[in-house]
């Protein structure tokens, strides 16, 4: 469908096999590749070796398309086990998205509530998430927060999200 050649295609394996790897791909021109790399050079100096053999071998030993089926199931069924776990436990005012796909929901405070503030408190119930003031380029939204369901078992998701409603109920009192 690129007939001009404009579309430039990034990958990542952080994501599919071990976000440790920090490792990805790239499908554009060559002149665009080229200089990719020289910025990955400027930035990386070189690829950890190590990880670039782990990930070939795996690509030879097993079927990645039949791994990303399997892990886009299992993090769709946690998706949706923390969202209904949201739905219940999270005070009325707090709003969040419900997502059709990806690793995270986005979670929105009233104003008023800063997220940085809060994550004491939620650490001391023994709960992370990633202050959204992070994702915005002025850094001065506050209020919002980004949850990840992919890295936790079913009752782990339950009970942070019980654990964090109850720290959201009292920070809204």
């Amino acid at each position: 469908m690129d007939e001009k050649d404009l579309i430039i295609y990034f990958g990542t394996f952080s994501k599919i096999l071990s976000p440790g790897f920090r490792m990805g791909w790239i499908n554009a021109r060559e002149e665009i590749i080229e200089k990719v790399n020289l910025i990955m050079q400027a930035s990386a100096l070189q690829t950890p070796t190590i990880n670039a053999l782990v990930i070939s071998k795996y690509l030879d030993m097993f079927d990645i398309d039949e791994h990303v089926e399997k892990i886009r199931a299992v993090y769709k069924r946690r998706a949706q086990l923390m969202i209904d776990t949201m739905r219940a436990e999270f005070p009325p005012q707090v709003k969040f998205t419900d997502p059709d796909g990806g690793l995270f929901t986005w979670v929105e405070l009233p104003e008023g509530i800063d997220t940085r503030e809060l994550a004491p408190k939620a650490m001391a119930q023994n709960v992370a998430y990633v202050p959204g003031s992070g994702f915005y380029p002025s850094g001065n939204t506050k209020n919002c927060m980004r949850l990840n369901y992919s890295n936790a078992t079913d009752e782990r998701i339950v009970e942070g999200i019980k654990r964090l409603g109850k720290v959201l109920r009292e920070a809204l009192a």
